[in-house]
């Protein structure tokens, strides 16, 4: 028998955190309509709550028209799996039972190749120069329907309506996402929802395969020496230390202003 346990409130400023029986974290959206996708945290002020397990923060708002989103990390093993399979969040309305996929960063076969047979190269580089290398080759975002299907192909340069970015400021992984609240003239896309309704946000880090990338001492992605998963790392090319691994794969539920 499940023992339901009453916790508090939690009020930090403008964003309420609730946390009750069910497992799923709730966040309640802010107002805040000064927020700018540009792959930049700054916007979002103290409007963020962190999620001590992923090692994540995540915020949320909304205006009339739009709903935002945003997730940072200063977890390397988070971030670098995005780039080698792909990156999906998932908007699901609960009253609709409607739901949207947005694949962004998109999985790249030769950053795949790259980010797992020779990480040391990477850490050679730096943080900031590596990420900045994987930011500038995405720019695409792929829209799945609820069985994820892509439909479509939108660019990041695209500014109007669903709109997503990424970006890297000091030692922090940022990604914003803006997507249109409900069904207008210009968007083909939007969550057909309204003020007071509930959003299951999913964040899903795609599953790499068992595939070999050219052996050495750094192995396959599947056995020890390579990138195990979950609970591996990033093996190197001479067996050297492995970068932790640690995907992003987790849901909050979102009530909208």
């Amino acid at each position: 028998m499940k023992i339901r346990k009453i916790f508090p409130i939690i009020i930090s400023f403008s964003l309420i955190i609730l946390e009750g029986c069910s497992s799923t974290p709730e966040l309640i959206s802010t107002t805040e309509n000064n927020i700018k996708i540009d792959g930049n945290v700054d916007d979002w002020g103290t409007n963020l709550k962190y999620f001590s397990d992923e090692n994540a923060s995540v915020g949320v708002s909304n205006d009339n028209h739009y709903f935002y989103l945003c997730l940072t990390t200063n977890e390397l093993g988070s971030v670098m799996p995005m780039f080698a399979k792909g990156f999906v969040v998932w908007l699901e309305n609960e009253k609709s039972d409607s739901s949207i996929g947005i694949k962004y960063p998109l999985h790249n076969i030769v950053n795949e190749a790259r980010i797992m047979i020779n990480p040391e190269a990477f850490r050679r580089k730096g943080r900031g120069m590596m990420l900045k290398e994987l930011i500038d080759e995405q720019n695409e975002i792929r829209i799945l329907n609820k069985d994820n299907f892509p439909e479509t192909v939108i660019s990041t340069s695209d500014s109007s309506g669903l709109t997503a970015k990424i970006g890297y400021i000091n030692d922090q992984f940022v990604y914003e996402l803006r997507v249109p609240i409900d069904k207008n003239d210009k968007d083909k896309y939007y969550l057909s929802s309204a003020p007071g309704e509930k959003i299951l946000v999913k964040f899903e880090t795609e599953t790499p395969e068992r595939r070999n990338f050219g052996g050495g001492r750094g192995g396959s992605i599947m056995d020890p020496g390579g990138m195990g998963y979950p609970g591996g790392g990033y093996g190197g090319e001479s067996g050297g230390e492995r970068m932790p691994f640690n995907p992003i794969n987790f849901e909050v539920e979102v009530t909208l202003k």
